[in-house]
């Protein structure tokens, strides 16, 4: 089972998938791949790192929904996926989890674990579009 893993930044996602994913699961995590290439920061990485994480996690999710049946459970953090890649998660047969404790929750998380200047209007972007899309 492949199993997406959307909401705000600071919302939990990782956290999420950490807690419930077993030993031999896929994970397909964009900060952890960018670690695993050398980033020094769990959340801000440099352009280096950033051009290489995001080719594995492309590559990494074609493999994941262009053969499913070669593992047994994949676990994909996207923050937002546009309407084209829901389209391919569910062709590939996904089921979808969001991670939503409220704006206020991610903005007081990312302050407390000093996020890159980036993360709080990114939270104010995935709140105001889902909000959007909800109404």
């Amino acid at each position: 089972m492949i199993t997406i893993v959307s909401g705000a930044p600071c919302s939990g996602k990782s956290t999420y998938v950490r807690e419930r994913a077993g030993l031999d699961d896929v994970v397909v995590d964009f900060d952890l791949l960018a670690q695993a290439v050398g980033s020094s920061h769990p959340h801000h990485h440099g352009p280096a790192h950033v051009r290489v994480a995001r080719q594995m996690r492309r590559d990494a999710i074609d493999m994941v929904a262009n053969h499913p049946a070669l593992y047994a459970d994949a676990w994909i953090v996207d923050t937002a996926p546009s309407h084209s890649v829901l389209a391919y998660y569910v062709a590939a047969g996904a089921r979808f989890e969001v991670c939503d404790p409220g704006r206020d929750e991610c903005i007081r998380r990312a302050l407390a674990d000093n996020r890159p200047d980036w993360t709080i209007p990114e939270i104010h972007r995935w709140y105001d579009t889902h909000t959007q899309e909800s109404a």
